[in-house]
């Protein structure tokens, strides 16, 4: 292609581009723009300002799952140790309670044994 086709096929974009862009833009003078300038700049403070107080909410948020997270930890752990000792006496109680049985059957078979002697010590 030619320079010069290569040029103008150039300046008719650049024409059609400047054609569409003023259709799009509203005219504002210079007052509205500083106003409107003005009223974005404040909301992108606000909004800056909000993100510091949601960031610094996060933040306490994140520290107390933390905090809550050792606790249930430390909680899990005691349990853990609880139960272990629980089922201990669970064994002594049972340990006793066979003794007792033992001891049980011992004094009725000494009893039984008693009774013989005195039965045929009588009779």
């Amino acid at each position: 292609m030619h320079r010069s086709t290569l040029l103008d096929e150039a300046h008719h974009k650049i024409g059609e581009l400047e054609r569409r862009l003023e259709g799009n833009l509203p005219l504002i003078n210079g007052s509205e723009y500083s106003k409107q300038l003005s009223e974005m700049e404040k909301k992108y403070n606000d909004t800056k300002w909000r993100l510091g107080e949601v960031e610094a909410e996060l933040n306490s948020l994140k520290n107390r799952e933390q905090h809550l997270n050792n606790e249930l930890s430390k909680n899990i752990e005691l349990k853990s140790k609880v139960e272990w000792r629980l089922g201990e006496v669970m064994q002594y109680l049972n340990d006793a309670k066979w003794r007792i049985g033992e001891l049980e059957s011992s004094i009725e078979h000494r009893n039984q044994q008693l009774q013989k002697l005195i039965y045929s010590d009588y009779y």
